[in-house]
């Protein structure tokens, strides 16, 4: 198997998941990061902004169970490759309506979607480059966002590829730093 070959494998085993399963397997993510978040701002962030994205074919819908109190940044692509982060209100995360018109800024902790997982925190993504090249020069922390069904033993990781420090699922917190 190579890395296309396990992006089809992967988005299969999305495309079987029942809408009320995806509703019922986020709310658990969204609970398991809001916890990790938490113990993240009292252990080392007092104030932290979030960079965030906007679930897309059957990711994590993340927010679920968010408090607006926090402080967010929404991803956007720029010129083929490039990620910025803009801040943005979680009620326009929510709605949909977020226009990147906010200030650009750098997270202190980055959300990072992907088709597949490995439990020691290397991630695969949708095979544009765009997270990679963000998390090289990232120093914040890197969270991975997905389901235990995108658990799998090898992602075929290359020297660009960077691994994430936490994986967040419907049943766990994953600590793989």
């Amino acid at each position: 198997m190579n890395k296309k070959q396990l992006r089809v494998e992967i988005k299969e085993r999305l495309d079987l998941i029942s809408d009320a399963s995806l509703m019922q397997w986020s709310e658990y993510v969204s609970v398991n990061l809001s916890t990790l978040i938490s113990k993240l701002k009292s252990k080392t962030l007092s104030e932290c902004t979030i960079g965030c994205f906007c679930p897309m074919q059957k990711e994590p819908i993340w927010y679920l169970k968010f408090s607006s109190q926090l402080s967010y940044a929404l991803v956007q692509t720029h010129d083929g490759r490039k990620l910025t982060y803009y801040r943005e209100s979680l009620a326009s995360i929510e709605a949909g309506s977020a226009d990147g018109s906010g200030k650009e800024i750098v997270p202190d902790i980055l959300l990072v979607p992907g088709l597949a997982f490995t439990e020691s925190g290397e991630r695969l993504g949708r095979g544009k480059g765009y997270f990679d090249s963000y998390l090289a020069n990232f120093s914040g922390v890197k969270i991975g966002v997905g389901f235990e069904c995108q658990f799998v033993a090898d992602v075929y990781s290359e020297a660009h590829d960077e691994k994430l420090d936490y994986l967040i699922t419907e049943k766990n917190i994953y600590d793989v730093r």
